[in-house]
């Protein structure tokens, strides 16, 4: 996953990544590897049809992320599926994925995921 291009935030343009699409790309290439979302203390992620996956991100509450659903359509800042991204669900959790350093989402791609929650969250 090489990210390059679109624009959000302030101002910017609607961002290329800001859909589901990009959602479900990088659970399949940074969720559900080995000790990671295998049902054991989070939920399986990977492997997932595009409609369990959806369900399962706008429904699983995370301990861990401040009690947050992973995704709360319309709020980017209460969805620990992008917090966790960011870094920013407390000392409870690290950075996903998990002990990212040079494997950690890339920023576009973050800005184009809260703009997709921030826009509904829309499966489309």
């Amino acid at each position: 996953m090489s990210g390059t291009g679109g624009q959000s935030g302030a101002g910017g343009a609607s961002s290329q990544y800001a859909n589901f699409a990009t959602v479900a790309q990088i659970v399949q290439v940074q969720c559900g590897g080995s000790g990671c979302h295998n049902g054991d203390t989070s939920p399986t992620m990977n492997g997932l049809s595009d409609a369990d996956l959806y369900k399962t991100l706008t429904t699983y509450v995370s301990a861990l992320c401040g009690k947050c659903v992973l995704v709360k359509p319309g709020s980017p800042d209460q969805s620990a599926f992008y917090l966790a991204q960011m870094g920013l669900c407390g000392n409870s959790l690290s950075q996903m994925p998990l002990g990212c350093v040079d494997n950690c989402t890339p920023p576009d791609y973050l800005d184009g995921i809260r703009q997709w929650i921030a826009n509904g969250a829309s499966q489309q």
